[in-house]
């Protein structure tokens, strides 16, 4: 990835027939699909973010925090969520996003799944 897309938009540019009339603000993903639109609004903080993972648009920028992670064949960086290895950490994560499911540490359901990607 090039670092010049849009972080809302998975570090994804903005589409052609768009270029020039709308900018990353003016711009959403919508099940996969950019939309733009001068009703389009920035999200509502408090509701709905990116987390600051989102902001880096390049591997290198991703492999510098370490509460990161690049996903690869999407290449998006995203937040490190219920990686741990053993019980205690996992339900013990400090966002209370995990669950232990007797072999290793996931998302709980719905709420996990926003905050590791996006809303």
């Amino acid at each position: 990835s090039s670092g010049t897309g849009c972080p809302k938009l998975n570090c994804q540019g903005i589409p052609q027939q768009y270029k020039g009339m709308y900018d990353c603000e003016k711009c959403k993903l919508q099940r996969a699909t950019i939309i733009c639109g001068s009703s389009v609004k920035s999200a509502i903080r408090g509701t709905c973010s990116e987390t600051h993972c989102a902001k880096c648009c390049d591997k290198s920028c991703c492999d510098a925090d370490p509460t990161c992670n690049w996903k690869t064949p999407d290449n998006v960086c995203v937040r490190k969520v219920c990686e741990y290895t053993d019980q205690q950490a996992c339900v013990n994560d400090p966002d209370l996003l995990c669950k232990w499911d007797g072999t290793k540490c996931d998302p709980k359901p719905c709420g996990a799944i926003f905050v590791r990607e996006k809303c």
